[in-house]
């Protein structure tokens, strides 16, 4: 599983291309992305070509914003349908702050940042 990284003025977004995240993409997708947030703590994830993620990739994104927490914050971003009500559903939508695009996303953080300041 590979992850796309852009720089967009101090804040990381971070797309997959994967369609479905499940066991066999979880372990991957944790160690990617815990390298990433330990390199930059503010983070977007973009999960707009998602449409199944399973409770194993639910848990790395989980260990995703624990390692975040305190230093930094990380916001997903572009949740198609299955996937809000997934997070809805298991309670992570009040955990992981979401926006439904990119700009939003990355704006969101950056007045976080300037409020943490």
């Amino acid at each position: 599983m590979d992850l796309q990284f852009e720089d967009h003025g101090g804040i990381c977004v971070i797309r997959t291309l994967e369609t479905e995240l499940g066991a066999d993409k979880s372990e991957q997708l944790r160690e990617q992305l815990l390298a990433k947030l330990e390199e930059n703590p503010n983070c977007a994830l973009d999960l707009s070509q998602v449409g199944f993620m399973d409770s194993s990739a639910l848990g790395a994104l989980v260990a995703g914003i624990k390692s975040v927490r305190g230093r930094g914050h990380l916001r997903l971003f572009g949740l198609q349908p299955s996937i809000e009500n997934l997070f809805r559903l298991t309670g992570m939508s009040r955990i992981f702050p979401s926006d439904s695009d990119q700009s939003s996303a990355v704006e969101s953080i950056r007045k976080a940042m300037e409020a943490a300041a």
